[in-house]
Order: C-alpha cells, then sequence, then structure tokens
C-alpha cells in the first residue's frame, strides 16, 4: 500500500483510495491527488483495497483502475457506500498517468469534494 497526504494540511477535501496494478501509475496519480490536497491510498489487490477502506470512518471515492473487475468493483462498492464514497473509474491504459489523472479522474473528485461540504 503507499499512502499520500496532501503537500498542507487536510483541508476536508476527503480521502481517496486508489486501486490499480502499476507502482509507477500509482505514484503518479497520488502525486496528482496530494498536489490537489486529497489525501489518498494506493492499493494493488483486493486485500489492500478493502483494508483500506475499513480503515477510514468516511471516503470520498474509491478511484478503480482498468485493472479492476466487475466483482471486485462491486464489492469496493458494497464496502464504501456506507462511508460516503463514489467509485470512479480510470482507464489509464497507455495514456501519461499524471495527464490523465489531471484531466479526467481530478475534476470528478473536484465535483465530489465541492457537493461534499
Amino acid at each position: 500500500m503507499l499512502q499520500s497526504t496532501p503537500a498542507e494540511s487536510d483541508d476536508g477535501r476527503g480521502h481517496v483510495i486508489v486501486v490499480g496494478r502499476a507502482p509507477e501509475k500509482m505514484r503518479e496519480a497520488l502525486d496528482v491527488l496530494r498536489s490537489a490536497g486529497f489525501s489518498a491510498t494506493g492499493t494493488f489487490n483486493r486485500r489492500e483495497a478493502l483494508a483500506a477502506i475499513a480503515a477510514h470512518e468516511q471516503l470520498l471515492a474509491v478511484v478503480a483502475g482498468g485493472s479492476v473487475d466487475e466483482q471486485l468493483e462491486a464489492d469496493l462498492r458494497a464496502a464504501s457506500e456506507p462511508k460516503g464514497a463514489q467509485i470512479v473509474r480510470a482507464y489509464v491504459g497507455h495514456d501519461n498517468p499524471t495527464r490523465h489523472f489531471q484531466d479526467r479522474v481530478l475534476p470528478v473528485l473536484e465535483q465530489l469534494a465541492a457537493s461534499a461540504t
């Protein structure tokens, strides 16, 4: 598991759990989230993801990468919805991970954070 805290103090934007497979893509994703003021946990498998969800009283979102199949997504949704989290899909594929998170994932998280306050 990889942890990321915001560059400055947590401004209440919420915690995000990212589920993926590639460590380098994960580091870039967490860097984007941190620079936007989110705290985040990066996970690489079902067990880590469910443990990270269980470790938080409230969550903003769970970002499911392309390696997350339908069953795992259903499990993530069942575990995270009671904690207030939304599932956000991130199909990075061959895209630049930083650009993908900045252009496609971050706007969705920004909107979720704004509606949560």
